[in-house]
């Protein structure tokens, strides 16, 4: 036997008075009266302890074997010694990399220093598919890291310069 369609309400057996179901009752007032929350005190603003802590900063990046790409790292401090941000570089010369001059790339760029005055980073989401391990020194101005990365595809060893105008601190 098929059921009806539409179904039937009441369903047959039961008694037409259960149906439709009846509201819930109407809510009843709290039986305690409002407490204010106590007075908080707000938290002191956050002091930066020294310039290098700024949350957003812009470094300047020459690199490849005949530092044939620039571009800036976009950078925001997520932490003591570490940046997260994106990449933007572009061929100048195509002296060593044989790559049209204009060529553009684009990543994500996770970067640390550590208390020996060196530093790592990575890039990945590269648009040209490429994944970077880069690592170096931060010189004594405080605004300048060097060192060597290596990417996926070749795995040949070029040279980076980084410079910012606010000290990386360690």
């Amino acid at each position: 036997m098929q059921p009806a369609y539409p179904p039937q309400y009441p369903p047959p057996g039961y008694p037409a008075q259960q149906y439709p179901p009846q509201p819930y009752p109407p809510p009843q007032p709290y039986p305690y009266p409002a407490q204010p929350y106590p007075a908080q005190p707000y938290p002191q603003p956050y002091q930066q302890p020294y310039p290098g802590q700024a949350q957003m900063q812009t470094w300047t990046v020459t690199q490849g074997v005949c530092s044939d790409w620039v571009g800036v790292w976009n950078m925001q401090h997520v932490g003591s010694g570490h940046w997260l941000g994106t990449s933007v570089i572009s061929v100048r010369s195509n002296q060593c990399t044989h790559t049209p001059i204009g060529t553009q790339l684009t990543a994500s760029v996770d970067f640390s220093t550590f208390a020996d005055r060196t530093w790592r980073a990575t890039d990945t989401n590269t648009t040209n598919g490429s994944h970077c391990q880069y690592s170096g020194s931060i010189g004594s101005s405080n605004t300048q890291a060097s060192g060597n990365y290596t990417c996926g595809f070749n795995g040949q060893q070029s040279h980076i310069v980084i410079a910012s105008q606010i000290p990386f601190f360690n």
